[in-house]
């Protein structure tokens, strides 16, 4: 699939645990899910995730459930990885572009970096990251005061 990229333990920053991250810009969306592919048509989903307990997933929209115990599936687990398995589930009801459509799953924490942001990495690198991020709502703000209100709620941060 042209739209995910995958990490093994060696390549990331814990040596621990497999990283999988999508880049669905600019027509990549169509190789990991049926759509349109174009700017023009927009989307909402939802979805329903499992993975390695030991692992967080997050997409390009808002989390509802998870991470809820999962039954074990049929295939092999991943290197690193335990028996136990999660599912999480996720909305995003606002229409997005294709290429918007985002996931990743690997061994990521998060931080608070505001009253409706979080920025997430692997913990060998989330303090650093936060520290980076800390104006992010002062960003938001501004461009709230240009444009009006932020329309989805939650502005996360990803940092491979």
């Amino acid at each position: 699939c042209s739209a995910l990229q995958w990490l093994t333990p060696a390549q990331t920053a814990g040596k621990r645990f497999p990283y999988m991250f999508s880049q669905c810009q600019a027509i990549h969306a169509r190789a990991m899910t049926p759509c349109q592919d174009t700017c023009e048509c927009k989307v909402s989903y939802s979805a329903c995730v499992r993975c390695p307990a030991e692992l967080n997933v997050l997409m390009s929209a808002v989390k509802v459930r998870g991470p809820e115990p999962a039954a074990q599936p049929d295939w092999e687990t991943p290197e690193g990885c335990g028996k136990e398995w999660t599912e999480h589930r996720f909305k995003q009801e606002i229409p997005i572009p294709a290429y918007l459509i985002a996931i990743v799953c690997g061994a990521l924490q998060s931080r608070q970096i505001g009253p409706r942001s979080h920025v997430w990495s692997e913990a060998e690198m989330v303090e650093d990251c936060a520290w980076e991020f800390a104006d992010t709502e002062k960003f938001i703000a501004a461009g709230e005061k240009l444009c009006g209100p932020y329309r989805w709620g939650v502005y996360d941060l990803l940092v491979l």
